[in-house]
């Protein structure tokens, strides 16, 4: 058996390393955040301080995002020059999402037994959406892996008859650390109710437990406060100025200038994103087939979809501890997503998705088992071909359009492409991060405070256009590069210059 699990890895790795996807991260999924993530870890690893402002000298504080993604693409910035190995990002990524294959067995195994282990980090391995997620340099995946050792690691604290506040201490604050990925890692602390009720009854016990329970939120809760604390005592520009908590409450998480919602706000965005988001995004990442936009692309989806949604959480019911604590984490990770502005996105879903995706797996192996050799081996065969030929043709359709279709991001990535040769100062365009660690080139962040030679603009007349006397020497429709005729300050290029900017 461990050679069938040694040959099983060594392939998966051929599927995910086969195609890097060494590309920017304009896809459908995402625009902006990937970039910010690897400038930030670029300034860390070539000592610039946390601030996602590349060019040196030019410091801008950051207090949004924590420094876990940062550090954990550090093998990928630490040695880049100008411009970054796009491949080795995504080699990188590609290595954490195989790697969180291991604990995901580890905890599967302590649930159930070796045999849906086995099952469950093929079934994960083989998702369009974590091998899509293992190609991006977003929180997605390490989130996942984060919240899957961190309930392997309750399990074998709680499940014992006593937990020492000693111990609940030193765990908290270990998978405290997760929060600084993303602050979904609170989740975990829900994680340790589902043992503390007594298998004998015993009270006490159960009390001596719940103080330990106590102990371990507060350790949990100590990095990400630390983290907090730290904003409070610096003063950033725009985005990069407002906390993940402030996110929450803003009715939209990327102006700076948004007013914050009110009870009401909040309960109709959960509405919202529950009723035209949450009840498509599970099934289309949980069940193998339902991955292209256009499936539930109709008038009265939504019951299906709807259908399919509360098949899927009453499957993934485990009455067992740590599948009840897994439920809790999910369900906690679902709120907190219904909540935010934003929660409607399908990436905020995967680790939900996947989440419940392990628990069902867990289940159906159970009745698979059940069946004579012949019969389970014969299933078997069926769903690991079903679930390739899945993820092949994911990967397939991404290869072919892999660039987000709602704008001309194609484009916006053919013209940076065109532009590794230029030689310039600086350059004013939409997307600064990703236009210099692809190319290189100097665009800075702080468009009020810079001068440029270069500009990129729309050529059909939208967002900041270039002066009357500049040259246009790079076209990709609808995006042309211009040469302006002077050096010139960025307070002349955008009115009102905002800290950057963001699309344009």
């Amino acid at each position: 058996m461990s050679r069938l699990r040694a040959l099983a890895l060594v392939l998966l790795a051929a599927i995910y390393f086969a195609v890097p996807n060494a590309r920017l991260d304009f896809t459908r999924f995402n625009c902006h955040d990937s970039e910010s993530y690897l400038a930030l870890s670029y300034s860390l690893t070539h000592g610039m301080g946390y601030t996602r402002s590349l060019i040196p000298g030019d410091y801008v504080p950051h207090k949004m995002w924590p420094p876990g993604l940062p550090v954990l693409l550090s093998p990928a910035t630490a040695l880049a020059g100008d411009a970054l190995d796009w491949a080795r990002v995504k080699r990188v990524m590609s290595t954490l999402g195989l790697a969180g294959l291991i604990p995901l067995w580890l905890w599967v195994r302590r649930l159930a037994d070796a045999r849906a282990a086995d099952v469950a980090a093929l079934v994960v391995a083989l998702n369009p959406f974590y091998w899509h997620f293992s190609h991006q340099a977003m929180t997605e995946v390490p989130l996942f892996i984060w919240l899957i050792g961190g309930l392997w690691l309750v399990d074998r604290t709680w499940s014992r008859p006593t937990v020492s506040k000693g111990e609940a201490a030193r765990l908290g604050l270990l998978l405290g650390l997760g929060l600084l990925i993303k602050a979904h890692v609170a989740g975990l602390a829900l994680a340790p109710l589902a043992y503390l009720g007594s298998r004998r009854g015993d009270a006490p016990t159960g009390r001596s437990k719940a103080a330990s329970w106590a102990v371990f939120c507060l350790a949990l809760a100590l990095p990400f406060c630390l983290w907090l604390a730290r904003g409070w005592t610096i003063e950033a520009p725009g985005a990069d100025g407002y906390s993940q908590l402030e996110q929450l409450r803003m009715a939209d998480p990327m102006d700076p200038t948004s007013e914050m919602r009110g009870p009401g706000d909040a309960i109709g965005s959960m509405i919202t994103n529950l009723r035209r988001y949450a009840i498509y995004h599970v099934p289309t990442q949980v069940l193998p087939g339902l991955w292209p936009p256009p499936v539930f692309a109709w008038r009265g989806s939504g019951w299906p979809a709807l259908a399919l949604t509360l098949l899927l959480v009453g499957a993934a019911w485990n009455a067992r501890r740590g599948g009840r604590a897994a439920f809790l984490v999910a369900g906690f990770l679902g709120a907190l997503n219904l909540i935010y502005g934003f929660g409607g996105s399908p990436r905020f879903w995967v680790p939900v998705s996947l989440l419940l995706l392990t628990l069902v797996t867990i289940r159906l192996t159970a009745a698979v088992l059940g069946h004579g050799s012949s019969r389970r081996r014969i299933l078997g065969l069926a769903t690991a071909v079903a679930l390739l030929v899945n993820l092949g043709a994911y990967i397939y359709a991404h290869e072919r359009h892999p660039y987000n279709p709602g704008g001309p991001w194609a484009e916006l990535a053919a013209l940076f492409d065109g532009a590794r040769d230029l030689e310039s100062a600086g350059v004013l365009t939409p997307n600064p991060h990703a236009f210099q660690l692809w190319t290189g080139i100097p665009a800075p962040m702080t468009v009020g405070e810079s001068t440029f030679e270069h500009m990129v603009a729309r050529l059909d007349g939208r967002g900041p256009q270039p002066p009357a006397e500049a040259a246009l020497i790079l076209r990709a429709e609808p995006w042309g590069l211009y040469e302006l005729a002077t050096p010139t300050p960025g307070g002349e290029l955008v009115d009102d210059p905002p800290g950057y900017p963001m699309d344009w």
